[in-house]
């Protein structure tokens, strides 16, 4: 792993240390990403009677990729366990029969919403209240799945747009904002 996610893990565990020390309560949420690649290289040979009899080689090289969120309490919270702040007021529609987008200023002005919340979970509530009533073109869902950094909150709200999508014939564009090939493939049985 590379020096600067090694780094946040560490900022990230002194932090959450040093709010459970402080006096009072609350809850410290987050998310992390990021990718990783490895090399490894070796070399073997087989001996019998002092004599090489095989040898290999080999050189590998992976990556991958990885998302988690977290959650931590502290304290001694007296807040009632069952205030849900992730309800969506409103009443979200599966589809809507749509002939045209939204013009841009309003697309820009709910992505400036979207950009105002901090945490992946957030901006896709809030994403998906804003465009509820709204019909979408795929590069503005696009557009939207880009303010997210998680691609489970991605697909998410791509699953959401589908229904309300002018152009789904250009749909496919969305899949380039993924990381995960089995997140990509979420989004082409949509279409």
């Amino acid at each position: 792993m590379n020096n600067s996610f090694l780094t946040l893990c560490i900022f990230s565990f002194f932090m959450i240390i040093g709010l459970i020390s402080c006096t009072g309560s609350g809850t410290v949420n987050g998310q992390m990403n990021g990718r990783y690649e490895t090399t490894s290289d070796f070399s073997f040979e087989e001996t019998q009677n002092g004599q090489v009899v095989a040898s290999k080689e080999s050189h590998e090289r992976n990556a991958g990729a990885f998302e988690d969120e977290f959650g931590v309490e502290f304290g001694n919270s007296s807040k009632d366990k069952t205030e849900n702040s992730d309800t969506i007021l409103t009443t979200l529609k599966h589809k809507l029969n749509c002939v045209a987008s939204i013009n841009e200023d309003k697309f820009e002005n709910i992505k400036a919403k979207i950009e105002e919340e901090m945490m992946d979970k957030s901006k896709l509530k809030i994403a998906k209240e804003l465009v509820n009533s709204e019909c979408l073109k795929s590069s503005q869902v696009a557009n939207i799945m880009e303010l997210m950094n998680m691609d489970k909150y991605k697909v998410e709200f791509a699953k959401f747009a589908f229904g309300r999508t002018i152009d789904k014939e250009n749909f496919a564009r969305v899949k380039e904002t993924l990381s995960f090939s089995t997140s990509k493939k979420q989004i082409e049985s949509l279409y």
